[in-house]
Parts: structure tokens; sequence; C-alpha cells
């Protein structure tokens, strides 16, 4: 099949009709007919007018005489692998393109000595060349990312003479235009890229050593990664990085014993990997520090106090305290021994009640007569812990109970008093501080037993 193009017969049939009758006011075109099925042409003199008949003929009146023209017959673009590129040839006449192609293809007749040379490509991208003695076209269509393109040839052998017509289509795609910001990189790479409508598109950002990917921005918005986008529309994607900030550690004080004294560090207990941190015991009255350890070691990590140190992982340092307080003021309570005596108001007494391994119990009771709410009455254990409440007076008749291998101890006394009981725990072992203090003259009888 062959595709001939014939300009002023297309708008000679346009024009005539719309107007019945037209006479050329102005230069006139020029009047050639065309055979569909052999090709020949004829040429006329420039029309001079033309009417449309009673019958329905166009009747056209030429200025002089006919033209005949035989036309190059079997022109076509070659569609045999290797003669084009870039491309896909549809032969006779038709070429296929991806947009951003480098395209190729070179025009053939069967008659000998055809010379081919460029009319037009319509619409005009400006940049295409073709070379007469091959016969080849070339286009980079760059940025013409879609539509379609006739290239117009004349084809000449001798006095043959003739057209060709071929469509080129570049085919829809849509862009994708990757991004990456400083320290990282993307994939597909930084730049253009086009794909056919529909087609999903795997991204993916890799950041470079010391940094993360914190998001993407453009035609999606988030952090996924890889993320898988639908080619729907052209897109946008640009991938940001950030610096990873170093790593954090936590550093936990104890004391051992917990009475030995206090701990503290320079910062609030959280650092970044490096950092220096110093931490220091403060021994309570009658402790020493003696050294730190590490979590539930017991090989000393450190003698120093304060002890300074760079950080680089999660530390649990126990500061260690050896000694004791000194020892209570008071007088020693006798056991099995029955006491009386008299308290004026704002005075009071205190008794150091030793308790050893081998006691199995004890008991100690007060009897008041004075009034009831006048005095008040605490026992003070060895590891600090004061009962009952020191602010609560006593209530009839207080009592101090410990049981040995139970565990049990109690203070207690009637209703309105005060009750304390400190259950499965054993009775502590050392220097137990009774302390009786008066508000308002009162007399008092205690046994101990």
């Amino acid at each position: 099949m062959k595709k001939h193009l014939s300009f002023w017969l297309t708008m000679f049939l346009a024009v005539s009709l719309a107007l019945p009758l037209y006479s050329m006011a102005q230069t006139p075109p020029k009047l050639t007919l065309e055979s569909y099925t052999t090709g020949d042409r004829i040429t006329g003199a420039p029309i001079k007018s033309f009417s449309m008949g009673t019958d329905g003929s166009l009747v056209v009146y030429l200025d002089g005489p006919f033209t005949f023209t035989l036309l190059v017959p079997d022109i076509s673009v070659d569609g045999t692998s290797g003669t084009y590129s870039g491309c896909t040839v549809s032969p006779p006449t038709s070429v296929t393109v991806t947009p951003g192609a480098n395209l190729s293809f070179k025009l053939v007749s069967k008659t000998p000595n055809t010379i081919f040379s460029p009319i037009v490509v319509d619409p005009d991208p400006g940049f295409t060349s073709f070379t007469p003695s091959t016969g080849v076209f070339t286009w980079n269509t760059g940025t013409n990312h879609s539509g379609s393109y006739l290239a117009v040839f004349d084809a000449q052998s001798g006095t043959y003479k003739s057209q060709i017509v071929v469509t080129i289509k570049i085919s829809q795609q849509y862009e994708l235009i990757m991004a990456a910001g400083a320290n990282g990189s993307v994939s597909p790479p930084a730049g253009d890229h086009y794909y056919d409508p529909g087609t999903q598109v795997q991204i993916s950002a890799t950041p470079n050593q010391g940094y993360y990917f914190s998001g993407w921005t453009g035609s999606y918005t988030g952090t996924q990664n890889p993320y898988t986008i639908t080619m729907d529309s052209d897109k946008t994607m640009t991938a940001s990085f950030t610096a990873t900030p170093p790593a954090q550690y936590t550093v936990s004080l104890s004391a051992s014993p917990t009475a030995g004294g206090t701990v503290s560090q320079s910062g609030s207990g959280f650092y970044n990997s490096g950092d220096s941190v110093t931490v220091t015991a403060t021994p309570n009255s009658g402790y020493t520090f003696t050294n730190w350890t590490e979590g539930a070691g017991v090989t000393p990590v450190s003698s120093s106090n304060p002890y300074q140190f760079n950080i680089t992982g999660t530390r649990n340092l126990v500061a260690n305290f050896s000694g004791g307080p000194p020892p209570p003021a008071g007088e020693a309570l006798v056991w099995n021994q029955r006491y009386q005596f008299m308290l004026n108001a704002g005075t009071q007494r205190v008794f150091i009640a030793t308790v050893g391994a081998n006691v199995a119990g004890f008991k100690v009771n007060i009897l008041g007569t004075c009034n009831e709410t006048d005095a008040t009455f605490t026992w003070t254990f060895p590891d600090g812990r004061v009962f009952p409440d020191p602010t609560k007076p006593w209530t009839g008749e207080p009592h101090i109970y410990g049981t040995a291998g139970a565990g049990n101890m109690s203070l207690t006394g009637t209703a309105g008093g005060w009750v304390a009981n400190i259950a499965d725990q054993y009775i502590p072992q050392g220097q137990h501080v009774l302390t009786i203090k008066a508000t308002s003259t009162s007399s008092m009888v205690m046994t101990a037993d």
C-alpha cells in the first residue's frame, strides 16, 4: 500500500463544499489529482474558478493545460531488522517510539536511483536530521514525551516523483524524577525516568555511613523504604537523610548498705556515647567509702571517689561503704526488769534494747497513769525505720512484740491509739531505740521480758 499526500486537493474539496461558486481574487492554488490505485498524478494549471453542477458534479476551471506526472511506486519505511533503532516500524509508513528515544529509520523504494528529500515534520520539533544519500532520518525525541508527528518526504527518480508521509507516534509514558538529598543515594538513580501507564516502580533510599533515611517528599510523603509507586501521572520523589545521633547510655547508682551513704552523678543519668561522667559517693556518719562495683559483681571497678570515666555502655554502679553509725545515745534496756519513773512535760527517756541472734522473742509493756494523750512512744529499728508515727500519742497500754522464726514484729495499742505490724520479717538484730517523750507530767511503769 502507498500513502501519498495531496494538500491542495484537500483544500480544494473543503472549500468547494462550502461555496457553490468561487472566483480566485488572489494568486490561485494549483490543482493536483492523484490516483489512489496506480499512484499516477495529474498536475493542473492554477485554478481559475470552480462550481457545483446541477447534477451534483464538481466543475473546476483551470487557467492552463494539465501536466501528467508518473509517480515513484512502492516507497516505504524499511522494516528490516537492523535498518532502524530506538523505534518500532510497522510497514509501510508507521513508526512507534518511546519518549526520550534516539530514533532512526530508513526510507526505501523499489524504483532504482530514488532520491528522498525532507519537506516537513509537523509539529516541527526543531532538531531532526535527514541524509538524502542514505535515506536515513534521525531524531532524538528528548522532552517530546507523547503525541503523533507527520514526517513528509519528496521522492524522485528521474521524471518520476512522489511523496511519502511517515506517521511517528511517541507512546504515552509518565516521567519519574528521582532526587537524593545530601549524604545518600536513591534507586532508580537520581534523574529522569519514563514508564508506561500503570507500571509499578519500587523506589528505595540508601543513606551514607553516619546518616539515616528520614523520609520522602514530593508525590509521596512518608518514611516507607522501599516504597512502590504506581505511574498514573508524572511523579517527583526526593529522599532526605539526617545525621545519626550518637548512641545513648544510662548510669544507675546505688549504695551498699543503703544506710552507708548517698550517691550522685554529674548528669541526668542519660549520656551520649563517649561523654565524660563523674560519680560521687558521700558516706553517712560512722561509714567510710570502700570502692565501686558493677551490678551484682564483687570485683571492684574503681576505688576512686569521685570516679570519672568516659561512657561506652550502660553502667550500674554500686558504692560500697564500711563501718556503721555511732551507737545511739540512751540507757541500756535490761531485760526482765521493771521500770517505774516520772517524766516532766517536754522531757523524754531513751532506752537502748539490744537484740541478739539468740533472742527468741521479747515483749515490752508500758503502763501510764498520766493522761493517755500526754506522751508519745516510738520504737526505732537498727535500719532506721520508726514505729509508730512519732507524732501520734499512745493510748492505754502499748505493747511491743517480737517473735523470732515466725518473723513477726508488732507494735500495738488500744482503740484510738496506733497499730504497726512488720509481717514476714525476722526480728532485726542490733540496737533498737525506745523513746518515751512526755508532753505533760506523766507517771509510767514499764516491763521488758
